[in-house]
């Protein structure tokens, strides 16, 4: 990879993050996590602690007490895993939905009211490449790789 694509991937990299916790600060009071966890579901669909946990890269007791907090605000439900007696599944109820689209709504228009009509085939060119890298693997290969091989 050259180098000027390194620099360029790395500022996107910086630039979406600093997107993501701007826009978190027009929020208010909705925790982080609530609609982070509401997010993985909506990717998703219905899935376990323990994967809801992996997803979000915190522990599985944190996952369930995050749960416990979204089924008491009526965001989430829980059900049968019809795989396995032993565990539940985490579903998002209809006003999880309607909460994460009302946020996604007013963060498009945030964003957009900084934007002029003339920047939306770059905007919907940078989506673009976001898609795509984010449907690439980016998880590190955990087989070294020899002199050898390169």
């Amino acid at each position: 990879m050259t180098a000027p694509l390194e620099d360029a991937a790395g500022d996107l990299v910086v630039q979406a993050a600093r997107l993501v916790r701007a826009v978190r600060r027009l929020e208010g009071d909705l925790p982080p996590a609530a609609l982070r966890t509401l997010s993985v579901l909506d990717e998703h669909g219905d899935i376990s602690v323990t994967r809801l946990a992996e997803l979000d890269r915190t522990s599985q007791p944190a996952a369930s007490s995050l749960v416990k907090s979204l089924v008491g605000r009526g965001w989430v439900t829980t059900r049968p895993d019809p795989t396995d007696g032993r565990s539940r599944l985490v579903v998002m109820t209809d006003a999880g939905r309607t909460l994460l689209a009302d946020v996604r709504r007013r963060n498009a228009a945030a964003v957009a009211d900084r934007l002029t009509a003339d920047d939306t085939a770059a905007v919907e060119h940078a989506t673009h490449l976001l898609r795509r890298v984010l449907a690439a693997d980016l998880t590190p290969d955990p087989t070294p790789v020899t002199e050898g091989e390169r």
